[in-house]
């Protein structure tokens, strides 16, 4: 009887593992570039997102087609110090912004997109503090990750009485 009770915390202890996102995973409101979503009702659930532990939220405007916006996910997850930046301290949101839909209804209050991917980081409340396009963080075989770092660390929200 003794070896299936070990069993059975064994395998509650892997499925809590995987429910649950690690440290320094980064965190997402939106993780995909979908054109048929509202970019208004998921800048609401960002703000909530955020405010509760204030956070800030980091907006990308990208698409699918978009190589290096494909592979900003993976690149968020690859440094740790990238990672853990933004598991501490943002929420992300991904906004299409492509030929199909551009979003530029919900767009046009931000400034201009010259190429994708384009960040705009946001306080908890949703409002613009600095609109970011992505020349030079790019590199030859990816993103500059001291350029990341640099990009980030500037906008890491200030805490109260710190």
């Amino acid at each position: 009887m003794r070896p299936l009770v070990t069993l059975a915390f064994v395998l509650f202890g892997v499925v809590q593992s995987h429910a649950a996102p690690k440290a320094s995973e980064p965190i997402y409101s939106v993780s995909d570039y979908d054109p048929k979503r509202d970019p208004e009702i998921d800048l609401k659930k960002s703000v909530a997102m955020a405010a509760k532990d204030g956070r800030r939220i980091l907006m990308v405007a990208g698409s699918r087609s978009c190589g290096w916006c494909r592979s900003l996910s993976r690149e968020f997850k690859k440094d740790p110090k990238v990672a853990e930046l933004l598991a501490k301290h943002f929420v992300i949101m991904k906004v299409n912004y492509d030929e199909a839909n551009g979003n530029l209804f919900f767009l046009q209050d931000y400034p201009d997109i010259s190429e994708t991917p384009h960040f705009f980081v946001l306080d908890s409340q949703g409002k613009l503090l600095r609109s970011q396009p992505n020349k030079g963080m790019e590199g030859t075989f990816g993103y500059r990750t001291k350029a990341m770092h640099k990009f980030l660390s500037a906008w890491v929200p200030k805490r109260s009485g710190k």
